[in-house]
């Protein structure tokens, strides 16, 4: 004879708990995975994106396709605030393109302060490491070196090591001439935030009235089809009375003007770009970076400036940092004349400026 268990009845608590704990995940799968079609990430860290939506922090793995709430910022977040994860543990909110609003995963705690306050923070402290850096970018491929000098105290900073990524260009800096000096790089900082807000004009940048005087005979000699330093495209077609007056225009236009025409000094657009560029390491061991990028060649001041802190991230023209980098570094930049730059500025303005 055979005895078979009679299974007990599952009693209803605990078939009722069980029924409403599926429920609740199915639930909160439903509720905490978000399409997010237009989502774009604010960056990654610990092997996920991250995104926002309003102030809402939603997350998602490198290879994965759905986005999961992961938490609530502590504050008001607009769709004109800038939102970043600027490290590893870190959101910044940029309101009204100054005050910075920065919340601190791990420990949940909100810091208060402005973009010039952050600057200001940074270049109060002595610097320890400073990193030149040149790079190349392409469709298929792209080479960056770097080269490292350290402060251990004494006269100088002392060559650390160079690190390459995939430097296919067999990318070189070149040698350092003589010590780079504590002093004239801690200078430097100290006075970056007072120039960090200053008006781009024709004295800040020593271009003198003879310097337009010389632009324009060289036009007018390249008119004539003399040696000249001036070139540009289809002079077979050029208003040539309006070429020669874009000089005197040029000495009278705004800051905002001249700026515009800073940013973009080369006659043609490439998907090749080259940088150049330093970064500051201080004390605290934050990092503080200045690059430039190109298509072909830079002009003189090697404009526009990006700069780059704890997430902020500026566009200046600043010729303060080339003069700099000219002093310290005499063989990183590429020497350039004024005369030069005024002859691109000139083609430009003639190009895109007039109707």
């Amino acid at each position: 004879m055979y005895f078979f268990p009679i299974p007990h009845p599952v009693e209803m608590p605990t078939l009722k708990w069980f029924l409403l704990s599926v429920f609740f995940l199915f639930t909160s799968a439903v509720l905490w995975a978000q399409p997010l079609p237009t989502a774009t990430p604010i960056g990654m860290a610990n092997d996920s994106f991250f995104t926002n939506m309003g102030n809402k922090i939603y997350k998602m793995g490198r290879v994965a396709t759905t986005w999961y709430y992961a938490f609530d910022l502590p504050l008001a977040v607009s769709d004109a605030d800038i939102v970043r994860l600027c490290d590893q543990d870190q959101i910044l909110v940029i309101k009204n393109d100054s005050a910075l609003t920065y919340y601190r995963i791990s420990t949940k705690t909100v810091t208060n302060t402005t973009i010039r306050k952050s600057i200001a923070a940074f270049c109060s402290n002595p610097i320890k490491e400073i990193v030149f850096h040149n790079g190349v970018a392409g469709c298929f491929a792209s080479s960056r070196v770097e080269d490292h000098y350290q402060y251990n105290g004494g006269e100088s900073f002392s060559f650390k090591y160079t690190d390459t990524k995939n430097n296919r260009a067999k990318l070189k800096l070149p040698e350092m001439e003589s010590p780079m000096e504590p002093a004239i790089i801690n200078d430097f900082i100290q006075q970056f935030p007072s120039f960090l807000y200053t008006k781009t004009s024709w004295v800040g940048l020593g271009i003198t009235a003879a310097d337009f005087v010389q632009c324009k005979n060289e036009i007018a000699a390249f008119a004539e089809n003399k040696p000249s330093s001036f070139s540009i495209w289809n002079r077979d077609k050029i208003n040539w009375n309006r070429l020669l007056a874009i000089p005197d225009s040029l000495q009278i236009i705004s800051s905002d003007k001249l700026q515009k025409l800073l940013k973009n000094t080369e006659e043609i657009v490439s998907t090749n770009s080259f940088t150049a560029g330093v970064k500051f390491i201080n004390t605290n061991g934050e990092t503080l970076s200045l690059s430039s990028s190109c298509y072909t060649t830079p002009n003189k001041f090697y404009f526009p400036w990006n700069l780059t802190l704890n997430g902020i991230v500026l566009e200046g023209f600043w010729p303060e940092i080339s003069a700099f980098l000219k002093v310290i570094y005499p063989g990183f930049l590429q020497n350039k004349s004024q005369l030069q730059l005024l002859n691109d500025l000139v083609r430009n303005f003639y190009y895109f400026q007039f109707p």
